[in-house]
C-alpha cells in the first residue's frame, strides 16, 4: 500500500529477522556497558517495540553522548537537503551494539606507540658528505 504513511511503513524487509532469529534476543545485548564516547551502530530489532529508532537511523554509526538506566543517547549524523545535521536520539539498548569502526585505528596507534618506546627517530638527518674537496 503506497499512500499508507506510518511510522514504521516500508519496513518488511530492514526490520525483518535473520533466520532462526527469531524471539527474545540475548541478556548480554542488554547487560552491555556503553560509556559516554564509545562508538555504537544502531540495527533495530524489532521483536522489542519500545525505544526503536526511526528507519532512516537503521545501520548508522554513531557516539555515545548520554546514558541512561534504559535508554542510551547516541549522536548521529543526518543528511538534511544540503547540509549535515546531527542528531540525538535515546534509543533503548537493545537496538545498538558496539561498533569496530575505530578497531584499526586503535590497533596502529598501538604499534606506533611500541615503536617508539624503541626510541627509534623518523626524523631526516642531514646528510653529511663523505667526499670533501
Amino acid at each position: 500500500m503506497p499512500l499508507s504513511n506510518g511510522r514504521n511503513r516500508r519496513t518488511r524487509k530492514l526490520f525483518k529477522r535473520p533466520f532462526r532469529g527469531h524471539g527474545i534476543s540475548n541478556t548480554s545485548t542488554i547487560l552491555h556497558t556503553y560509556k559516554v564516547g564509545d562508538y555504537v551502530t544502531i540495527l533495530c530489532n524489532s521483536s522489542i517495540q519500545h525505544g526503536l529508532p526511526y528507519k532512516a537511523f537503521h545501520g548508522k554509526t554513531g557516539r555515545v553522548w548520554n546514558v541512561n538506566p534504559h535508554a542510551i543517547g547516541v549522536m548521529v549524523n543526518k543528511k538534511v537537503n544540503n547540509r549535515i545535521v546531527v542528531k540525538r536520539l535515546h534509543i533503548s539498548p537493545e537496538h545498538i551494539r558496539p561498533s569496530g569502526c575505530q578497531k584499526d585505528f586503535l590497533e596502529r596507534k598501538a604499534a606506533v606507540a611500541a615503536i617508539r618506546k624503541q626510541n627509534i627517530h623518523f626524523k631526516k638527518k642531514e646528510r653529511t658528505s663523505s667526499i670533501t674537496s
